[in-house]
């Protein structure tokens, strides 16, 4: 059995790059089959279409997973978030 990491970062009206992280994930993913990936993106009160954006991202990719929070957290409120919902064997934070 595949041992699971997860990686978790915030997401404060990123809509520019978003999807750069995104595919900058997914290539290191890619690169490391002995291990099961996810990344867990909080999107944290965004004001811009980050959340669209994230929307199209998780469709294409379902290692990404999207946790929305009702406004905005700041930075460690972001990463308790994902702290709270991650079931991994290893946790990298961004």
């Amino acid at each position: 059995m595949k041992k699971k990491i997860a990686v978790i970062s915030p997401a404060y009206n990123e809509s520019e790059c978003i999807e750069e992280l995104a595919r900058q994930l997914a290539k290191v993913f890619d690169s490391e089959p002995a291990y099961d990936f996810e990344a867990i993106i909080v999107e944290n009160g965004s004001t811009d279409d980050t959340m669209e954006k994230l929307l199209a991202i998780r469709a294409a990719d379902p290692r990404f997973k999207i946790v929305k929070l009702a406004r905005n957290f700041r930075m460690d409120g972001g990463l308790t978030a994902g702290l709270n919902v991650v079931d991994a064997d290893a946790v990298v934070l961004m």
